[in-house]
């Protein structure tokens, strides 16, 4: 059901799209079959409920009143999920996401406008492109073949085969580059399909590394082939995608000069003094690996390592609770209150410890691991400052202060109200006379009993 309600935005979610034809199989049918159910929720008569959108009519299907839009809440749900199959439908991948976004609102409107029809079939004619089966022809980088070569599923040509597009713009093949991949794919974007094929010729050079160190005389200096920046589809369409690793200049200005002379880092020396320090200088060493890694999780593993040289425990079991619970404390050490310790436990607990003992981790985002990033570096600060202040030469002498700081019941008691289930076992196990009773607490069906 569609309510006249005052004007709002308009919201959409992201979609990825992965592999050499992701998004075909089952799409054709996902895509009508979900603006049929969004067809059908609009239509309901009023029933009262809070809207959770709002938005305003385009002005050639709005009336005098009809002019503003409300969705339910599952319609409102519906909405995402069209918007994401719609993204991850290769025949619709040629549209931005605000142009899916607006798309769907458009068709939503004349849904409610005109209710004596099936809008889906005009949706899909006036948005949907046929998909294109094509080659996308990508550089490799000191990596060389003598004659057309299938291997670990991938082609590979000599850049002197007259299949591989002529140089032009950015498609270049000189040194560095030995040799083309040539990968089939599909869909209705270049600039996508051309990443769809990175990805998967990513994958094959892996595995092509791989194998290939099974021959003794091959060393590791040889198995750095990579994929260039260009790609072309012919020879007249091509382009570039700037890799994660490339570089861009800095100039160190006189105001940089003095950011570095004020960081306490700046001043750790080439050979540790104390155990403090060989800490510290141990968690720059991992956070300058992260800094230089390009994939969130590689980076978050590092970053994480660094935290735990700072204020880990290696005889702890429930490390995720300590790390977090002690980051929190160190904020607090040097004034300036708990630092919020949830999402730091959720990290690790969730993705670095899926990834470290095997497991298959959730995705994160580069800004989510940019926030942690610099959380990690304001520890290091507040570390080095916590140290310094309390004249510290141990790390351990560090951590059992956080472990017994007078504000310690404070975090816990905040942690039991608003941290979430999550926390429970942590608490529970460090200040248990404070612990929540199990329902297979014998003292807790006695109490039953009496009562």
């Amino acid at each position: 059901m569609l309510t006249a309600v005052a004007t709002g935005g308009i919201g959409w979610p992201g979609a990825a799209i992965v592999g050499e034809n992701a998004g075909m199989s089952g799409q054709a049918a996902a895509a009508p079959r979900v603006l049929k159910r969004f067809q059908g929720l609009v239509r309901r008569p009023p029933d009262g409920v809070r809207t959770a959108r709002t938005g305003r009519v385009p002005g050639d299907i709005a009336s005098e009143a009809f002019r503003s839009l409300g969705l339910l809440p599952d319609e409102e749900e519906a909405y995402q999920e069209a918007q994401a199959i719609l993204l991850s439908d290769l025949r619709f991948e040629h549209l931005e996401r605000r142009q899916v976004a607006d798309a769907l609102w458009r068709f939503l409107c004349q849904c409610c406008a005109d209710r004596t029809r099936d809008h889906v079939p005009q949706f899909i004619e006036e948005h949907a492109r046929d998909v294109l089966d094509v080659t996308c022809y990508l550089p490799i980088e000191h990596l060389t073949v003598e004659t057309d070569t299938k291997i670990a599923g991938l082609r590979l040509l000599p850049t002197t085969s007259d299949v591989v597009p002529q140089q032009s713009g950015w498609f270049v093949l000189d040194p560095p580059v030995g040799c083309v991949a040539a990968v089939g794919v599909s869909g209705t974007n270049y600039a996508r399909m051309a990443e769809r094929a990175r990805v998967a010729a990513e994958h094959r050079l892996r595995v092509l590394r791989i194998a290939l160190r099974e021959n003794p005389g091959i060393h590791d200096q040889q198995l750095r082939f990579t994929l260039g920046e260009a790609y072309a589809f012919d020879d007249r369409l091509s382009g570039w995608t700037r890799r994660p690793e490339t570089a861009d200049g800095l100039t160190l200005t006189p105001s940089l000069v003095d950011l570095v002379r004020n960081q306490s880092v700046a001043a750790l020396p080439l050979v540790p003094r104390n155990k403090l320090e060989r800490k510290a200088d141990l968690a720059v060493r991992w956070m300058d690996r992260a800094s230089l890694a390009t994939e969130p999780l590689a980076r978050l593993l590092y970053l994480f390592f660094a935290l735990e040289a700072l204020l880990g425990d290696t005889g702890e079991k429930l490390k995720a609770g300590v790390v977090a619970f002690r980051r929190a404390m160190l904020g607090e050490a040097v004034g300036r209150g708990f630092v919020y310790p949830s999402g730091t436990y959720w990290l690790y607990d969730k993705v670095r410890s899926a990834a470290v003992h095997g497991g298959e981790p959730p995705a994160i985002t580069d800004d989510e691991v940019g926030h942690f990033a610099w959380d990690v570096r304001e520890a290091l600060a507040d570390y080095l400052r916590v140290g310094k202040d309390h004249g510290f030469t141990w790390q351990s002498q560090l951590v059992d202060a956080l472990d017994h700081h007078l504000d310690w019941p404070q975090l816990i008691a905040w942690l039991r109200v608003n941290g979430g289930d999550m926390w429970t076992k942590y608490l529970d196990k460090i200040d248990p006379a404070a612990a929540t009773p199990s329902p297979d607490d014998p003292s807790l069906r006695e109490s039953e009993t009496d009562e």
